[in-house]
């Protein structure tokens, strides 16, 4: 997303000061001084992310460890991301991006590209790594770059014995046309230190595009050095982890795994399927005897999805008593109170079904969201 933005970061302090562009530097060099003085060490970390159009939270914990090496500044340290119970999710080596995964017991590697880089790769495809992976902790030597951060206001809480660093920014709300959407978005972001050690204590971050904020907030603990005698292999092995019975692959291959079937194309015939509607009732393709039927393959947290709801919307008031019926289906959330406030809320006035365990959309190959097929009575 482009930003046009407008940001200014500050510092708290009690009492509201104001540091000249030296002393701004000079707090950035204690930060990344306080970061960089250990070349090998963990970190646990305990995060909570919140959904744009849900009051529901999601809560993970883990543990990253690292090894960096100082002959490489611009680079990511080797580093491993376990969660909770200390299974590896993810692993980086200098050269190979591991994943693994526990429950079918394979390790699929892949070698980072110019477009996702190490970050996009360890990050991707996962809410859990996502949030356990905070690059500022693993750069070789590059933390918090100083030249980032030219417009700088810095204040101090004293009292609380902590600093902290914010940053807002406006840029055009992609979403402006979704009801309750606002016309700009807002991101707000805070990092918060040890103003007695300048450690790293916590990240939150708000993106205000819908009504309700889009949230994340990271708490870490203190850096744990390790001996020097403690390197990345052991604390992830893959010969140990191949006698234990995985096996390791491509990441191409195992995706293969997971493939759906093609996509369905136009001329064929679509497979009848009963599915639970907003109401409680159920709803199937051979109730629609006439005309032509809209399948919108949709969820509540996909950005694009609620881009075209008032598109949709459109649709369904000029065409639904000229033999277009639409039928949405949500492949991801709860039919419970908080989604039909989110229905209501958001104005979708056509037909809600549900297909959370990908029954039906897992047999037309569909594997992206939003996702629109067109059908005749006949189901083609």
């Amino acid at each position: 997303m482009k930003k046009n933005s407008i940001s200014f970061f500050f510092l708290v302090l009690n009492a509201t000061f104001i540091f000249g562009q030296s002393n701004i530097e000079k707090t950035f060099v204690a930060v990344n001084a306080k970061i960089g003085s250990v070349d090998r060490g963990y970190y646990n970390i305990d995060a909570l992310s919140k959904g744009m159009t849900s009051d529901d939270t999601n809560h993970y914990s883990g543990r990253v460890y690292f090894f960096k090496d100082r002959s490489n500044d611009d680079s990511l340290a080797q580093f491993v991301v376990c969660n909770a119970d200390g299974l590896v999710l993810r692993a980086y080596d200098g050269v190979f991006i591991y994943k693994v995964d526990t429950a079918l017991k394979i390790i699929a590697s892949r070698t980072p590209d110019l477009r996702t880089g190490v970050l996009g790769l360890a990050q991707g495809g996962n809410m859990q790594t996502g949030l356990l992976v905070y690059p500022p902790l693993l750069y070789q030597k590059k933390s918090f770059d100083p030249a980032a951060y030219k417009q700088v206001a810095f204040q101090d809480i004293q009292k609380e014995g902590i600093i902290q660093m914010m940053r807002y920014d406006t840029f055009p709300n992609e979403l402006k046309d979704v009801k309750n959407a606002r016309s700009l978005s807002t991101f707000e972001e805070r990092v918060t230190f040890d103003a007695t050690n300048y450690t790293l204590k916590a990240y939150q971050s708000w993106t205000y595009s819908l009504r309700s904020p889009q949230y994340q907030e990271i708490q870490f603990s203190q850096v744990v050095p390790l001996s020097n005698k403690i390197n990345f292999t052991h604390v992830f092995n893959i010969d140990s982890l191949i006698l234990a019975g995985y096996s390791v692959m491509s990441n191409a291959d195992y995706k293969k795994l997971f493939a759906p079937p093609k996509i369905i194309q136009a001329g064929d015939t679509v497979p009848n399927y009963r599915m639970e509607q907003l109401d409680g009732d159920s709803v199937s393709l051979n109730q629609f005897q006439n005309g032509l039927i809209l399948i919108d393959f949709w969820y509540r947290h996909c950005g694009p999805c609620l881009m075209s709801t008032p598109l949709i919307n459109k649709l369904h008031q000029v065409y639904q008593h000229k033999g277009l019926a639409i039928l949405s289906i949500d492949v991801n959330d709860k039919n419970d109170a908080s989604f039909k406030k989110f229905v209501k809320d958001y104005g979708i006035g056509y037909p809600v079904a549900f297909d959370r365990l990908h029954e039906f959309s897992g047999k037309l190959g569909v594997r992206a969201y939003p996702t629109f097929i067109l059908i005749d009575a006949a189901s083609q």
